[in-house]
């Protein structure tokens, strides 16, 4: 299913339990947050963890999800890649989860790499070379359930497993822009993360 078959309306998330909207404006980067309105509930996937398993979304229910998609030949994601990382240091034990998933043929080799390379040390390490999550335009021929219409593309997964809306292009996740997204959505307007 193509993004383009859901309404979208630019600079708001709903929230997770239907009420209230997010601050209007767009993330540091100038990126705006696209909406999915009604939010989907994806296909079941997995993408392959730092042990070769299998991860499936839902493993992750219960929290918010930043579901990020990045490649190591990005240059955009490279530049990302450290507020991720710094986003994910401050995330231990909350009700967040950052989830970077590397689209590289390559697998799990190529992403180390890259992690090495870059000094990553709080970001888990997951792979979908084989695209059974992600697609790219035109062809989808595993039905994967995320259009990745550029990249980094980053998806905000509510609670239930619901895709929220998105964010296409470099961000810097340690924004105060970002940082009250993320505050909306993990606990509503007007209250944020202690």
């Amino acid at each position: 299913m193509r993004d383009g078959g859901h309404a979208r309306r630019l600079h708001r998330v709903a929230a997770a339990s239907g009420v209230g909207r997010l601050p209007a404006g767009p993330l540091q980067c100038g990126r705006a947050i696209v909406v999915e309105e009604p939010a989907r509930k994806p296909k079941a996937v997995a993408f392959v963890g730092p042990d070769g398993k299998p991860v499936h979304l839902e493993h992750f229910k219960g929290k918010v999800v930043l579901l990020n998609f990045w490649a190591a030949w990005c240059a955009a994601c490279a530049r990302e890649i450290p507020s991720l990382d710094a986003l994910a240091a401050t995330a231990k034990g909350s009700h967040l989860a950052v989830v970077p998933v590397s689209v590289d043929r390559g697998g799990l080799p190529v992403a180390r790499a890259f992690y090495r390379k870059h000094d990553v040390s709080h970001l888990p390490l997951y792979s979908d070379g084989n695209l059974m999550a992600a697609w790219f335009p035109p062809d989808n021929p595993n039905s994967a359930p995320f259009m990745l219409n550029g990249l980094p593309k980053t998806f905000l997964v509510d609670r239930t497993g619901r895709v929220r809306g998105y964010v296409i292009g470099e961000t810097d996740w340690t924004s105060i822009q970002a940082r009250q997204l993320l505050d909306f959505c993990l606990n509503g307007p007007g209250r944020p993360t202690p």
